[in-house]
Formats: C-alpha cells, structure tokens, sequence
C-alpha cells in the first residue's frame, strides 16, 4: 500500500496468516514510513487482524500450549499461564455482573495499570468501580492482581 489504497490480495493474505500462525506482532515499514496512505494502511492493516483473529480458538489454543509446556514450569512462565486462567476466569464475572466490562493489562510498572484504567475509562471501554486484570511486576516480584476502575 506504497502507493494503492488497497493491499494486494498477497500482502493481505500474509498478515491474516501470521495472525492465524500466531505472530504476536505485526508491522508496516515502507507503508507507514513513505506511503502514501499510512493512516489508511494501518486501519486496513488492523481491519485484516481483528477478522483472522475472530476466527482462533483461544481457548483451544492455551490448552495446547499448557499441554506442550515442559514441566515444572518456571516461574514466570507459571505467572504468565496463571494471568490467562484468572482473565478467563474474570469473565465468570460477566456471567454474574454482565454490566462490569473485564479489563486486561500486562505491565512491568503500577503506574502503567493507572494510566491504562484512566485511557480505557476515557474511551468509554469502562467505567469507574469497573474491574481490571492487572500483570505486573513489583520490585522483584510479579504479582497478578484485580484493581478497581478508579
């Protein structure tokens, strides 16, 4: 998307199958360095995500990679799994409460869940007294924790 408005059916293809190999990550270069319609391209971009992204199996897909992961785990490792279990648990809250929006954020800094919870509050995704699924670390430790929307 240099210099189309479109990707070619090649270029959107490759980013809906490293979505569907479970990239973690993708990127514009030259589109948003010297293209013509970078704002466009990374909606488009984006648009492409989401859709092969609709179409996994998450939950399938950590019982697999739970089921491959060599034991004992460590501890981190242990942390990380332990975060997805309690955020697939957190929608146990939705069955329950289902006005109380369940909000996820994988941090190294307190401040960062803060400023998180203010930015989702101000997009409207949640409100105050909202609970948030916070990852995070704590001098040398890292902790999972449930905050309240402030």
């Amino acid at each position: 998307m240099i210099k189309s408005p479109w990707p070619t059916c090649a270029k959107a293809t490759n980013v809906a199958d490293v979505v569907l190999d479970g990239t973690n990550c993708v990127m514009l270069s030259g589109e948003s360095v010297v293209g013509a319609y970078q704002e466009l391209a990374a909606k488009i971009m984006h648009r492409i995500c989401i859709n092969a992204g609709s179409s996994l199996d998450y939950g399938a897909i950590f019982k697999e990679m739970i089921r491959s992961t060599t034991l004992p785990m460590s501890p981190l490792e242990s942390l990380a799994s332990s975060t997805v279990r309690i955020a697939n648990k957190a929608k146990l809250v939705a069955k329950y409460r289902p006005a109380i929006p369940i909000l996820s954020v994988a941090t190294n800094a307190e401040v960062i869940v803060e400023a998180a919870m203010k930015s989702a509050t101000e997009k409207g995704l949640c409100q105050p007294s909202d609970a948030a699924v916070a990852f995070h670390n704590i001098e040398a430790a890292y902790v999972n924790k449930i905050c309240i929307v402030k």
